[in-house]
């Protein structure tokens, strides 16, 4: 299953007034100004769904739109579908695709697609991406985010495992 999170916007689907339990149809949510830069689009790829959920929430509490998918086959279809995805965060160890071979596929699908890897302990071996170290703040988390959608290039990496 996929999910689509999205900061300022209602859970889709009816809801009900407590004093009449009529629908009613929700808002559109905030409008954005035209100065203003797009919301960046995360997808978080995570087969634990504790993590995934725990990210998801900390992400669009900090401004951005979120998809989620539980796997790696998951997320290249929700791609292949043309979702707008800015930042590709997936965790490193899964069991039908590793983060990195994820990480290659959807560079050759979305070259444009930043990423960013999570782990609970160091790789081994060489990554050209950025890795933030599970357990993580969530204002590290953000700082990463940011920092991978930021940077110069879509593999810009450090190699280095950020301190909780």
């Amino acid at each position: 299953m996929i999910y689509a999170l999205q900061p300022g916007r209602p859970v889709p689907g009816p809801t009900c007034s407590p004093s009449t339990l009529a629908p009613v149809r929700p808002s559109a949510g905030p409008s954005m100004a035209p100065d203003r830069p797009p919301v960046p689009t995360v997808l978080v790829v995570d087969d634990e769904p504790a993590v995934r959920l725990l990210v998801e929430r900390v992400l669009v509490d900090a401004g951005f739109h979120v998809l989620s998918a539980p796997g790696s086959a998951a997320a290249l279809a929700l791609l292949e579908r043309d979702a707008t995805v800015d930042l590709l965060l997936t965790d490193l160890r899964m069991p039908e695709m590793s983060g990195i071979q994820l990480a290659l596929k959807v560079q050759q699908l979305r070259p444009d697609v930043r990423v960013l890897l999570m782990a609970a302990y160091p790789a081994e071996d060489s990554i050209d991406w950025r890795i933030i170290t599970k357990p993580f703040p969530p204002e590290l988390l953000e700082a990463e985010i940011r920092r991978a959608l930021e940077g110069p290039s879509a593999r810009a990496a450090s190699g280095e495992f950020p301190e909780p």
